[in-house]
């Protein structure tokens, strides 16, 4: 019985996360192997999930209505591919003040690609403690944080225009969390590097072509 109720949560637990793993890890394999335009990566990453969703709706719909020939009108493709998308450039534009550790950073989150933005504010749905503790660096910060100056780096803007690195606060939390946290980001496809000591917190970085091999 337990055995059962084990494998049908992890039965659904994927249905429900795989529109969500294709829409930013679809995004994120498009940008590693195309290099497409930022925002074409999360058109491309919408188009996966949609499809994802509209197999769903046909399994539902064959479910309630057997024996019954069902198409897809193109309505009803639309609506999923816009509902998909609202979801997608809302999560890539809004960040609540309060997953932010200042004000500078929150006015920050736009200058980061947007496939961070997206992932970063996927995961806030399921932990609201998740903290962005810096995102966009120029290279006297590095000095003013009295470490070396850095020409190598991805928190430097990138020249599509946007920032490839962020910095999420781990320093005082549940070492499970951290760690969920962590493979989060790798499943998405977003290389991570987590710093210790006393300024503690992970790095999530999206491969740069302008700077390969950099995290």
């Amino acid at each position: 019985m337990l055995k059962h109720l084990f494998l049908l949560l992890v039965r659904w637990s994927i249905y429900i996360s795989l529109p969500f793993v294709l829409l930013i890890r679809g995004g994120v394999y498009l940008h590693r192997h195309f290099y497409v335009h930022a925002w074409l990566t999360v058109l491309g990453g919408v188009a996966m999930a949609s499809v994802v969703l509209l197999l769903y709706w046909t399994v539902i719909q064959r479910r309630l209505f057997p024996g019954k020939s069902m198409e897809q009108s193109k309505f009803t493709v639309l609506l999923v591919f816009l509902v998909v998308a609202a979801y997608g450039f809302q999560s890539a534009f809004y960040l609540a003040q309060n997953h932010a550790k200042t004000d500078a950073i929150h006015a920050e989150f736009t200058e980061l690609h947007p496939l961070l933005r997206l992932s970063v504010s996927t995961v806030i749905l399921l932990d609201r403690k998740v903290l962005i503790t810096d995102a966009s660096r120029l290279p006297e910060d590095y000095k003013r944080m009295g470490m070396s100056s850095r020409k190598q780096s991805l928190h430097y803007r990138q020249q599509d225009g946007y920032t490839h690195a962020m910095d999420l606060r781990t320093k005082g939390e549940p070492a499970w969390r951290n760690t969920l946290l962590q493979a989060y980001f790798r499943i998405m496809g977003f290389n991570t590097l987590r710093h210790g000591g006393s300024n503690d917190h992970l790095h999530v970085s999206l491969i740069s072509w302008d700077r390969p091999g950099s995290i």
